[in-house]
């Protein structure tokens, strides 16, 4: 059964600034930087017919073309525990297409009968795991992601498969869809 999620890749060029302010320290963990990606919903395991017709669905619609201003860092998590590093857009009309892109997909989940996230969305790129760190540590990664400043330019949105890699999960492109159409990758 597929474990799917929807969401923005990141350009391997802009990977490097993105990962930049991410500490070099135990217990952190960047993400590879072709696993960059901004996420648009997290499905979990999906039978194989209903990701089919997912796939199929989502084909209808258009993704918006816009520029993400990623500029800023935050943290999901607590140090003390486990958590993420990320790096996010600032507000701006492109955000604002993306989050009508976000509600449309909600819209074709919910008619499938499929998972949907009860908390808001919050855009951003994960750029690190973290586990048991000093507060500094939190510190550390809020001040140097303010030096951010990176652009991407948004054209398609994908349908990503997650599979179990050694240390990990690797993504395998289920579906690719560019102003409304798609392409289907092995």
């Amino acid at each position: 059964m597929p474990r799917l999620f929807t969401g923005i890749p990141v350009p391997l060029s802009a990977a490097s600034a993105l990962l930049h302010p991410v500490p070099d320290t135990a217990g952190v963990r960047p993400v590879v930087p072709g696993n960059l990606h901004l996420t648009l919903h997290f499905l979990g395991d999906v039978e194989p017919d209903q990701a089919a017709l997912l796939a199929d669905s989502l084909a209808d619609l258009t993704v918006p073309q816009v520029r993400l201003q990623l500029n800023h860092g935050g943290v999901f998590g607590q140090a003390a525990a486990s958590g993420v590093f990320w790096i996010g857009p600032q507000p701006q009309d492109s955000l604002q297409a993306l989050h009508q892109l976000h509600q449309q997909q909600r819209r074709i989940l919910q008619l499938l009968g499929l998972r949907c996230e009860d908390r808001a969305w919050h855009p951003h790129i994960t750029v690190a795991r973290f586990k048991a760190i000093q507060p500094d540590t939190v510190q550390q990664f809020l001040d140097a992601s303010r030096s951010v400043s990176e652009s991407i330019d948004v054209d398609c949105s994908i349908l990503w498969e997650s599979r179990p890699g050694m240390q990990q999960s690797e993504y395998q492109v289920y579906r690719e869809y560019r102003g409304g159409t798609k392409r289907q990758h092995a």
